[in-house]
């Protein structure tokens, strides 16, 4: 917590308080039944784990990367390598620039 410390009566008194409510099992129960539905908790984690479009086309390109390049091994063919070399360079550039988030 930023600002002031706490004077020690303050801290007594918080500390009472929390000694209470970890006994309150009433209390317990309520905020342990409390959960977010599938689809918030799957949003909620798509948000966090990708902000923005960025992510989702870079996943799109590393797809695409991998089904072009087995496409081009199964059929080893200049119209299909051509395009696989064109998506990988693509997604390697796009791998190597893209900014590391920092955590705060």
């Amino acid at each position: 917590m930023n600002g002031l410390p706490l004077s020690s009566q303050e801290q007594r008194i918080l500390e009472e308080i929390e000694a209470d409510l970890r006994l309150d099992r009433d209390l317990d129960s309520a905020l342990s039944g409390m959960r977010m539905r599938r689809f918030r908790r799957a949003g909620f984690a798509l948000r966090e784990w990708g902000r923005g479009w960025a992510r989702v086309g870079l996943l799109l390109l590393v797809g695409c990367s991998f089904a072009l390049l087995g496409l081009a091994v199964a059929v080893p063919r200049s119209s299909v390598l051509v395009p696989a070399v064109l998506v990988w360079m693509l997604t390697v550039t796009a791998l190597l620039n893209r900014k590391p988030r920092g955590r705060s």
